[in-house]
């Protein structure tokens, strides 16, 4: 019945823009000092900002050729921004459960508004997947079922070319994967009982998948970091970009990508793969599955490491995830940042709120003190 009125609701907005009534307007930016009025200062600035470079980028372990030449078969490309832009974004409220959450209808629409007023996506390019109204009415297009979420991220990397602006935003309840999960109230985390998966890939340090869960986890299931990984990244062609933003729980490595940073630096890499293939066909083939590699610039944002849950929380009197509220208002007081620059300053928001340590997680090694694009 909700999408029923809202779709009533909608028409009734043309209806009325159409004879010069203007539109309900929702201030979706937050202010930009905390509750006492204070600020902090920004970020210190590199020594040099990086701008992202348009050439084919190699790394990785070498392999040798039929010819006996040592080869990097790993490679990617950077995206400069300059194609089309399309993003998705999630929202699960859980309404009428015991796992309900308040603030992540609220965070998807936050976030589309700041899409459209800081990086300039059209709105007609941006899907919203809600199972319930924000705090001011609005709602999705569809339900953030499994299958409407898998179906969604198809649409939004079937088309993707090089220099394409992708952007998936998920919030709501995560988990990892194990023989035995349990009750987690008051958090954005797991709340099925039990499950027969565990590490579906082997690609896991801790043994674990991670995961998020749909508005129907309980009868349709997860998705896991290896169907996340499989469907999100590995469609994607050399040199497309994607962001991807996690405000859930245990989302440290939600999309099996192989590099992680912190605020500290580099905190993960894949190790190398080590020995020599006469084939050398074979030898790509097994660096490319070891690393997980694409060629296409995927960055993921995770409110928190695996190991963590993260906060759904009051924020300007309305609820919001801690990480979606942390990224908009780093844009709004600093526009242009480099990686290093933009975990630095989420982190600042976070600090003596929330127990919790953002991370960045990438398809490809990266210069921390190049220029975030989108």
């Amino acid at each position: 019945m909700d999408f029923i009125k809202n779709a009533l609701r909608n028409a009734a907005e043309d209806y009325a823009h159409e004879m010069g009534v203007p539109r309900a307007v929702f201030n979706h930016i937050f202010p930009l000092d905390d509750e006492n009025g204070n600020e902090y200062d920004p970020p210190t600035p590199p020594n040099e900002m990086h701008i992202p470079d348009s050439q084919q980028q190699h790394y990785g372990p070498t392999v040798y050729g039929q010819d006996g030449e040592e080869k990097q078969p790993l490679h990617y490309r950077l995206s400069q921004a300059t194609g089309k832009r399309k993003a998705v974004l999630v929202g699960c409220n859980y309404p009428g459960t015991t796992a309900s959450l308040e603030g992540c209808v609220n965070d998807v629409f936050n976030i589309k508004r700041f899409l459209i007023e800081h990086f300039g996506y059209e709105e007609r390019n941006i899907r919203v997947l809600t199972d319930s109204e924000s705090s001011h009415g609005e709602i999705g297009e569809a339900l953030p079922t499994r299958s409407n979420i898998v179906g969604y991220i198809r649409w939004l990397v079937e088309d993707a070319e090089p220099d394409d602006s992708l952007f998936f935003h998920f919030s709501g309840h995560g988990r990892q994967v194990t023989l035995l999960s349990f009750f987690w109230f008051g958090c954005r985390s797991s709340i099925v009982i039990s499950s027969n998966q565990k590490d579906l890939d082997g690609d896991e340090y801790d043994g674990m998948d991670e995961s998020i869960c749909p508005t129907d986890y309980e009868t349709a299931g997860v998705l896991v970091d290896d169907e996340l990984h499989d469907i999100l990244v590995k469609p994607l062609p050399e040199g497309a970009g994607l962001t991807a933003l996690f405000d859930s729980c245990h989302s440290g490595s939600v999309l099996d990508l192989p590099w992680t940073y912190e605020t500290s630096g580099a905190i993960k890499e894949p190790d190398d793969l080590q020995g020599e293939a006469e084939d050398e066909a074979v030898a790509i083939d097994a660096h490319q599955k070891r690393f997980k590699w694409s060629p296409a610039d995927v960055i993921s944002l995770s409110g928190c490491r695996d190991s963590q849950t993260s906060a759904d929380a009051q924020f300007g009197g309305l609820p919001s995830g801690a990480l979606s509220y942390a990224f908009i208002r780093a844009f709004a007081k600093f526009p242009q940042m480099t990686y290093a620059q933009l975990l630095k300053t989420i982190l600042n928001e976070l600090r003596g709120k929330f127990d919790q340590k953002p991370q960045l997680s990438s398809s490809h090694p990266i210069d921390m003190d190049m220029l975030f694009v989108q």
